[in-house]
């Protein structure tokens, strides 16, 4: 069953609630300081694919119903395209310079495809996948590698749209000024270096520590840095915000949003059947296996997945950004009925 977003404005967590999130946020911050390669490494094998599968059940979960068919259709061709790029240059049918360019003006077609959310578009809508799709092509014109890289550091933020998308009201306001610190501030102090210089000073800092056969530190630089800041003094410590940030985004999509997801009225895992989820175990726990055997090889692969939940944030912010109408089609019409019936029954 799709259960669609709910219009309560006082649902989602209140303080009390993220409390949690106090430990998590200075142990992993503390942790991707001290000793970024491992943190990086580790989260992506372990929750990599897990949180790719989560996100897409959030996506199902709030944007059934809002886009139209054919925009349905550009979305899925353009995913399809990525996927086909993916693949063919893990195959090696092709090579990194020469795919990169066409998977950004496929980014370029599925932001444009965000209007396809609203019968009528508004302005903002319309703006908002106007300037993002003109600055994806400036870059794709200008560096496509530089521009693929930004807009892999980038990802890690989503999260804060997906949130302030799915509250209302006073809910949405606590969560993002929990957001500024979780993905604002305490990014910004580890980017600075003063955590890593003073866990250097007790001893306790380790870049190169890792427990996965990835060389050192530098040699993942190009998860996330243009070759250009590669040899910055500051290297290290932006990427050790990057590696917190990508943990953070791990624990709002695998902790915060299905939570959310259920007061909304959505069943446990978005409704999946218990056959699904055991599959999905296995395919995980596979992919952890080869992360273990071959790092590079299994992250390839797993950026085939990866690419298709982050590529497909585009569209979803740009049609957050519009609210929450939905397309109106014989399904959706009825379930908005048995909605407002539900509601006079309620009063």
């Amino acid at each position: 069953m799709i259960h669609g977003p709910s219009t309560n404005v006082d649902v989602g967590p209140d303080a009390r609630e993220l409390r949690w999130l106090v430990p998590a946020v200075l142990v992993l911050a503390t942790l991707a300081a001290a000793a970024p390669l491992a943190v990086y490494t580790v989260s992506l094998a372990v929750f990599g694919l897990p949180h790719v599968l989560a996100e897409l059940g959030w996506v199902r979960h709030r944007f059934t119903g809002r886009f139209a068919p054919a925009a349905l259709g550009v979305i899925g061709g353009a995913l399809l395209g990525v996927v086909a790029g993916r693949v063919g240059r893990n195959l090696d049918l092709g090579t990194a310079a020469g795919w990169t360019p066409i998977e950004l003006g496929l980014v370029v077609v599925l932001t444009l495809a965000g209007v396809g959310a609203r019968t009528r578009v508004p302005a903002r809508v319309g703006l908002t996948a106007g300037l993002v799709g003109a600055a994806i092509g400036t870059g794709l014109v200008l560096s496509p590698r530089t521009t693929i890289l930004l807009l892999a550091m980038l990802h890690n933020w989503t999260p804060v749209g997906l949130l302030a998308e799915g509250l209302e009201g006073a809910a949405r306001r606590r969560v993002l000024v929990v957001c500024a610190v979780v993905f604002g501030v305490v990014p910004m102090l580890l980017t600075s270096g003063l955590p890593a210089q003073a866990l250097a000073g007790v001893g306790v800092y380790a870049p190169d520590l890792g427990p996965l056969t990835t060389g050192g530190l530098a040699k993942q630089y190009g998860a996330y840095l243009p070759a250009a800041w590669q040899d910055a003094s500051w290297a290290p410590h932006l990427f050790a915000a990057l590696a917190y940030a990508q943990c953070m985004h791990y624990v709002a999509v695998l902790g915060v949003l299905p939570r959310l997801a259920m007061e909304q009225g959505a069943p446990p895992a978005y409704g999946a059947p218990r056959w699904a989820l055991a599959a999905a175990g296995v395919v995980c726990a596979g992919l952890v296996g080869h992360f273990l055997h071959d790092f590079g090889e299994a992250r390839a692969w797993y950026g085939v997945a990866a690419a298709v939940h982050g590529w497909l944030e585009y569209p979803v912010l740009v049609a957050a950004v519009g609210g929450r109408e939905k397309m109106q089609g014989p399904h959706t019409e009825a379930q908005s009925h048995r909605e407002e019936g539900s509601i006079e029954r309620g009063r």
